[in-house]
């Protein structure tokens, strides 16, 4: 997130790059999380403040392809240890694909029910979940998100609107 801040404000390509190689690293961490969450922050930041050209970048491809050669060593060792092993079981499951698995139902399927374990989570599963996990700072985490949202109801967006005109 750092660097791709440093890149929209400097414009220089070490900072996308070192931008594309930090998400890919996190990717193989996380998984495809760690690509949505900086895609979000970003693009809910590009449209509040209406700025259409950062969201329409032709770098945003040279990103994603430097993400996806980052990948390429995590990728390979996943189809060779599962995809080209279709004698294998894994979780009752003939066939696993490790790339599928990986990519979709590790994050997804858990939403879509496509997962292979018992998920008995409710819907406000992840809601208890952040209340726990930031304990003490959800205490200042809540009243700080109340507060913003309602400034941004407030002001309806005009000073992003003022930023944008002066240019």
């Amino acid at each position: 997130m750092w660097q791709l801040s440093e890149y929209l404000n400097s414009k220089k390509w070490k900072h996308l790059i070192l931008a594309s190689v930090g998400i890919g690293a996190a990717m193989m961490a996380k998984g495809p999380i760690a690509l949505i969450v900086p895609a979000a922050a970003f693009g809910t930041e590009f449209l509040l403040k209406r700025q259409w050209r950062n969201i329409f970048k032709p770098q945003w491809i040279v990103l994603l392809v430097i993400v996806a050669i980052t990948l390429i060593p995590m990728s390979y060792g996943l189809y060779t240890q599962f995809d080209l092993h279709p004698e294998k079981t894994v979780y009752s499951s003939m066939r696993p694909s490790g790339l599928r698995f990986f990519f979709w139902t590790q994050s997804f399927g858990r939403i879509t029910g496509e997962n292979y374990w018992s998920n008995d989570a409710g819907y406000f599963y992840f809601f208890h979940t952040i209340l726990w996990d930031f304990q003490p700072w959800i205490l200042l985490f809540i009243p700080a998100l109340i507060l913003k949202l309602r400034k941004i109801i407030v002001q309806r967006f005009r000073a992003s609107e003022k930023k944008n005109t002066s240019r």
